[in-house]
Formats: C-alpha cells, structure tokens, sequence
C-alpha cells in the first residue's frame, strides 16, 4: 500500500531529519494560520505591545496605564528587538512567536528522547507541533508563548542533568532559565522544584547537591538582580512584580468564581483606584493582598474549596459555556477538534499515570503548575505550557501501547507457528 511504504521510508530516515521535517511543518502549520487568524491587539496583549514600543522608543518599561511593574516584563523585553529591526508591527511579533514555537517543538523532542527514546521524542513534538492552541496562540500576543520553551528547557536540563558529566553548566543554566522565568511568568517557577528532586534524588553526594543548589539559587538571584534593581529604583522596593495581590483578590472575594472577574465587579473597587490614585501600583496591590488575606481567613472553608474549583476549571474541557449559540459555526468547528485532541491528550496521560515511576518528573510537573493558580484565578491560555507535558506523557503511552500490539502479534504468530 502507498501510505505504508511511505511510512516505512520515512522511518528509514535519520531521527535528526525527522525532527527537522516536524519543526518545519509546524512553523508552516502556524504561518497558515496566522492568514486565517490574524493577530490582534486585546487585552494583556496590548499592554505587552506598549512596555515593547515604550522600550524601543526609550521610555522605559512602563504600561498603558503608565505601571512599572503590574505586567509581567519578559515577553515585552523580548519583543523589543524584534521591534526594532521589523517595525512596530503584529508581523515582528508573529515572527517572535512561531521561532519560540519552533524552538518548544524541538525541544520537546530532545525531552522525549532522553527521558525516553527518539520514538517517543518524534511522537511527542508531533502531537505539540499539531496541537490547535498551540498553533492558535501563535497569533495571540501572550506571554504563555515565551513561558513554554522556557518551562521546557527547565524540564530538559532535569532529564539529563543525572547523566551529564557538565552538571555545573547544566546547573547555572537551570538558574538563569528559573530567574528569567520569575519576570515572565511566576507560576513557571514550579518547575524549579521538578529540577531540584531530580538532584535530591541523583544519588549524587551531599558535597554535589549542596554546590548544585548554591549555584542554582546565586545564578537565579544573579540574573533577577537587574530587574530588582530597577524596581527599587522605580517603586522603592525591590519586587518581581506588583500585581500578585491584585491577582490574589481577583481569586479570593465575595464576588469571586475562579475564572477572571473584573476589580470593578468586586467590593473593593473603590478602594483599588483611590490606593492607585494616591499611593500607586505598589500600595493598591498591597492593600488587595491585605483583602484577600482578610477574606480568606474569615471564609477558610468556602475560599479552600473555592480553591479546588479553580483546579477542576484549570482542566475544564475546551467547551465556551458563556457564549452558547453566540459562537460562531467556524469556532465550533476549531473547538471540536481542539477538544477531540484534549480527550485524547487527557486519556493518554490517565493511562500513563499507572505506570508514574517512569514519569513522576512529568507528573509533578502537572501537579505543581495546576496547584500554583489555585490561590489566584484562572484562565484557558494558562493551561497552554503544561500541555506540552501531556503531549510527553501521551507519546510516551502511544510507544507503549504500540510495543504491546507489537509483542501480542509476535506471541500470536509464535503460537499459530510453533
């Protein structure tokens, strides 16, 4: 049959190649997409878009409502660059988004294939490269799109750091990914912990793992440091970011759900614009996260498992109930498929879990970053990251599921032919 000499061709070609052809199909996937779905300006995106023109235009790192500190820096620093030599346009920003696409593809394979096998690393970067929210957000200005290969590189470097004979390289690089990760996207930060067992658990001596951690924690503070400093400078104290207690009432409120509500909608609006208005960014997020904590130590049962609920709405299917009929029959379509892929992922990864001694790295991982948004709030792109560690579990059981076919057909034919 065609389709099968094709598929035992490309299986004669070389690991290395067969990755290639995936990274660039996905790169072709995400530019046909971007003529379908172009890119907006919306939202925490068109705060992004102002702290990168703001940079280039030597302004600082400052958003549209003039905050220093209030959205995360990392993705606009990168954007920056990219303005600069393409013009402030939504085409500089795609470009940023479908390399770092590319880049997460590639690395997922080099997850999969040390962890693994190359079989298993090729099935992975497929399923990531061919993943509709991961081909869709490439069009959407978000900082989750930098998050990802950061996160990724985080969870290669705890795949091989073990067998390594460059831990101190392998170390310091963990820092600076960790301390990039903080400006980008706190909840990242999680996936430190991942690394940090991996050492614990190396059976390396106590001299090793205590020069690891030394290295790991200085790197990380070292590459924070300059960030820090600007933030004491700008707001007399040196914070990663002002809007964890903002982000901490928004999650922990009597007019709270788990998904987004906005501070208008919430009894301590007034205040919130009038502790901006006479003390900044700094003083209204620290009064929210006063607030929060007043509430939650006043509801402790209803705020825990208010807690819960968000981590069941942080794996809630692609399913849009607010809009019901309102959503378009295109939207439909791309919600269907998006959701026979989640099930798929999702059932994959259930039956990946009976065999966690083999993937207890990935696991943890899952648990940790859904665990990280319980005390906050939720949102459908703060899934994309840690969907690239289903994709891992998945093609992990798929190269399970394959060799057990394959075992049962070789026993059957042993025993019709003995």
């Amino acid at each position: 049959m065609p389709l099968t000499h094709c598929w035992n061709s490309i299986k004669q070609l070389p690991p290395a190649v067969i990755v290639a052809l995936v990274v660039l199909g996905s790169v072709v996937v995400r530019c046909l997409a971007s003529i379908v779905v172009p890119m907006e300006i919306v939202s925490d995106g068109g705060s992004y878009w102002r702290m990168a023109e703001n940079i280039v235009d030597g302004n600082g790192i400052r958003d549209a409502m003039g905050n220093y500190a209030f959205y995360s820096a990392g993705y606009p620093i990168l954007i920056a660059p990219f303005f600069m030599l393409l013009g402030k346009t939504t085409y500089a920003i795609l470009l940023l988004n479908i390399i770092l696409a590319a880049l997460s593809v590639a690395i997922i394979y080099q997850i999969g294939k040390s962890w693994f096998d190359s079989t298993t690393g090729i099935i992975a970067a497929i399923l990531w490269g061919l993943y509709l929210p991961s081909i869709l957000f490439t069009t959407v200005i978000a900082k989750e799109n930098l998050m990802t290969p950061l996160i990724l590189g985080l969870i290669w470097i705890s795949s091989v750091w073990v067998r390594s004979s460059q831990k101190t390289v392998l170390t310091i690089t963990a820092g600076v990914l960790t301390g990039i990760l903080a400006i980008v996207g706190m909840t990242g930060v999680v996936f430190a912990a991942v690394f940090a067992l991996i050492v614990l658990k190396s059976g390396a001596g106590i001299k090793q793992i205590l020069i690891s951690g030394i290295i790991f924690s200085t790197v990380m503070v070292l590459t924070l440091s300059p960030w820090l400093y600007r933030n004491a400078e700008a707001l007399g104290t040196p914070v990663i970011t002002t809007n964890s207690g903002f982000n901490l009432y928004l999650g922990n409120n009597p007019a709270a759900t788990g998904y987004f509500v906005s501070i208008s909608d919430t009894p301590f609006a007034s205040e919130w614009h009038h502790y901006r208005a006479v003390g900044g960014e700094l003083l209204a997020g620290n009064k929210a996260k006063e607030a929060a904590v007043q509430y939650i130590s006043q509801h402790p049962t209803d705020s825990l498992m208010l807690a819960f609920k968000k981590a069941a709405l942080f794996w809630i299917p692609p399913i849009d109930l607010e809009k019901g009929s309102e959503t378009s029959t295109v939207e439909k379509v791309i919600r269907f498929f998006w959701l026979v892929q989640y099930l798929v992922l999702l059932g994959l990864t259930i039956y990946a879990v009976a065999s966690w001694r083999s993937l207890w790295p990935l696991l943890l991982g899952i648990v940790l970053f859904t665990a990280a948004h319980m005390p906050y709030y939720v949102m459908s792109r703060y899934q994309l990251p840690v969907m690239t560690l289903l994709c891992l579990t998945s093609a992990w059981a798929i190269t399970h599921l394959l060799l057990k076919i394959k075992a049962n057909r070789i026993t059957s034919a042993v025993e019709q032919h003995p």
